[in-house]
């Protein structure tokens, strides 16, 4: 086993030590805040679901070019999710997941600014990094951190659970 290997496994350990320490008030007011951002982060790259046919008509493009938009962020998810979990062991959680979600949101403005298609490809992409190299496995690493071993199924029960209402939350008020 590599030095660096050691030192990354111990620097885990005090980390986790270091959030089991904190109430269990804190520790559920993080996975709060966790369900709230994993339910919101997602809604505005599947908008698609809802207003394809505004999506097609504001943006100018055809259901293909909505299409290869939709194939590229795929392709990026799929290529980008192997590396995030090493990124993740690397990085605090909390920082991969903060600017995730400032890097979503800040595209998501300039998305509704309705750019060229060429611009929604570099958006998407952007999505593509900011939710699927930077996001996910930092947040599966963070409530792993913050749950104690008693508490494993329970707390990704909750973060499944919960990202699913807000994600209903957030369809019925977009819809209304």
């Amino acid at each position: 086993m590599s030095s660096q290997s050691v030192q990354s496994n111990a620097s885990l350990a005090v980390s986790h030590e270091a959030a089991l320490r904190e109430t269990k008030a804190q520790r559920y007011i993080q996975l709060l805040l966790l369900v709230i951002a994993a339910g919101a982060i997602y809604p505005i790259l599947y908008l698609r679901q809802v207003y394809q046919p505004t999506m097609l008509e504001v943006f100018h493009i055809t259901d293909s070019q909505l299409g290869y938009l939709y194939s590229s962020l795929g392709t990026i998810f799929l290529l980008s999710y192997l590396p995030s979990g090493w990124l993740a062991d690397r990085i605090a959680p909390r920082l991969l997941i903060c600017f995730s979600l400032i890097a979503t949101g800040l595209l998501g403005l300039w998305y509704s600014t309705a750019p060229s298609f060429h611009m929604l490809m570099v958006i998407f992409g952007g999505w593509g990094l900011s939710t699927g190299l930077t996001f996910w496995a930092a947040v599966i690493k963070r409530v792993s951190m913050i749950a104690g071993p008693d508490e494993q199924g329970r707390f990704f029960g909750f973060l499944d659970g919960g990202r699913g209402l807000i994600e209903a939350m957030l369809a019925t008020v977009a819809i209304t």
